[in-house]
């Protein structure tokens, strides 16, 4: 990851983390990332994870809504 920027950077329990907010399974996560659940906690074991899997991680995370979303339509 040479030439990386820090900021760019991801572990896997700062993604964890990211899903847990969202209220989203791994088992849900893996199917929107078309991977087994089982690559999703290998991603979320990894202390830095590649650019490649955190973006697939952060884009198939990215189709779900946030918790405020959520609240705003069962109002």
């Amino acid at each position: 990851m040479a030439g990386a920027n820090v900021r760019d950077m991801h572990s896997g329990l700062d993604l964890k983390l990211k899903r847990v907010a969202r209220l989203v399974t791994v088992t849900d996560l893996a199917h929107a990332m078309g991977k087994h659940r089982s690559r999703v906690s290998q991603i979320e074991g990894t202390a830095v994870v590649t650019a490649t899997a955190a973006d697939l991680y952060l884009a198939a995370l990215a189709t779900f809504p946030d918790v405020e979303s959520r609240r705003e339509v069962a109002s």
